[in-house]
């Protein structure tokens, strides 16, 4: 059974839920085995996450920092699997980017999210 989670901010309930195997495809697929770019990861972070959690990036832009804290505290719980597996494949620089962008660099999450000309 795939394991999931619900917390509570202010009066919206969050469900972040363990990835799936094709996850793990779609965040680990780079171009060369070369470490991925921002673009690649925010990209790769856009398509598996209203999968995973049931916000989307506009949410989190609406989120205070200790929010957003709440709920990459929470994916870590519930993912614990998949972030060994990636620092045991090497991809520490991936997680480390993903968190940051995350927890303190959305805009550049909500770049890839916004319309031209906006």
């Amino acid at each position: 059974m795939r394991k999931h989670k619900t917390i509570k901010i202010d009066d919206r309930e969050i469900t972040v839920k363990e990835l799936r195997v094709k996850d793990y495809i779609t965040l680990f697929q780079f171009d060369d085995g070369k470490d991925p770019d921002l673009e690649t990861i925010v990209s790769q972070i856009k398509e598996i996450l209203p999968e995973t959690i049931n916000i989307n990036l506009e949410d989190l832009l609406d989120m205070a920092p200790s929010e957003i804290e709440l709920v990459w505290e929470t994916f870590r719980e519930v993912n614990a699997s998949f972030l060994a597996a990636a620092q045991k494949l090497g991809l520490q620089k991936m997680l480390t980017e993903v968190k940051s962008a995350i927890l303190t660099d959305f805009s550049a999450l909500a770049l890839g999210s916004l319309k031209p000309g906006t």
